[in-house]
């Protein structure tokens, strides 16, 4: 409520508080009360702050985009991993997997021997003997009477390849043969082509027991990739007779041809 100073009616000096003036004695009650009604409440000043909501949103927004990514990663390698580990399984169950050898698949016209399934053909010397191969996946050995003899490995990579150098280089394969005959002596291995594709080539001596015996013999391999199949074509003879055979032997395997 505020002090009069002076009397509305007057004009004179009062003295605050009063409730009379003491010069013209006017009640000064009634006025206090007006001008307490008219007088408007005057609040504390509104302290504005800024919404702090869009910050909130932005720092929402930008670990929600963090944790996005961050999923997006994981997902990404659980699923290379996941493509892979598949790829490693198929080829492993392939690999162990035998070589189908039903008739129904074979064609044998003469000396020319065809399998369907595997889709190849290869044209053995003539009055060579034809026959299923002994191995899980050998397929076809052919031989004749002097102890030359080819054989054909067939495997299902499971999984479609270009070359040969898609899983392994030639120092590799070399090492592959060498591993599977420990008494193994390189004696050449080299980059070739058979029906038009890139080939391995290793020409090795092998000792062996046989029948209390001792066996030397002299062999080259050729393999080649097509599609999800390694083909391993295998050429061999006795070790005194393999220079006069060896032009048989690969005259035999350059007939190989894969029939899309």
């Amino acid at each position: 409520m505020s002090t009069l100073n002076k009397c509305p009616y007057c004009k004179r000096n009062i003295t605050p508080g009063s409730s009379f003036c003491i010069n013209c004695g006017g009640d000064l009650r009634k006025v206090k009360q007006e001008a307490a009604i008219q007088k408007p409440i005057e609040l504390p000043p509104i302290q504005k702050t800024e919404p702090a909501l869009p910050q909130v949103v932005t720092t929402i927004e930008h670990t929600a985009k963090k944790f996005s990514t961050l999923f997006n990663i994981l997902v990404l390698v659980l699923a290379t991993c996941c493509i892979f580990g598949f790829i490693y399984f198929s080829i492993q169950n392939k690999l162990e997997a035998t070589a189908d050898k039903r008739d129904e698949y074979v064609e044998i016209i003469d000396n020319l021997y065809r399998n369907k399934k595997y889709k190849f053909r290869i044209k053995f010397s003539e009055g060579w003997q034809i026959e299923k191969g002994n191995g899980p996946n050998v397929l076809v050995k052919a031989s004749s009477g002097n102890g030359s003899s080819i054989n054909l490995v067939v495997k299902d990579l499971g999984a479609q390849l270009g070359s040969i150098e898609d899983i392994a280089t030639l120092d590799e394969w070399a090492e592959f043969v060498y591993e599977k005959f420990p008494t193994t002596k390189i004696i050449e291995k080299k980059e070739t082509h058979i029906d038009n594709r890139k080939a391995f080539y290793v020409k090795y001596e092998v000792e062996y027991d046989a029948l209390d015996m001792k066996t030397k013999m002299t062999m080259f391999s050729v393999a080649i990739i097509r599609n999800n199949f390694l083909y391993v074509i295998t050429a061999s003879a006795d070790y005194d007779s393999f220079d006069k055979n060896e032009s048989i032997l690969s005259k035999s395997v350059r007939t190989f041809v894969v029939e899309d």
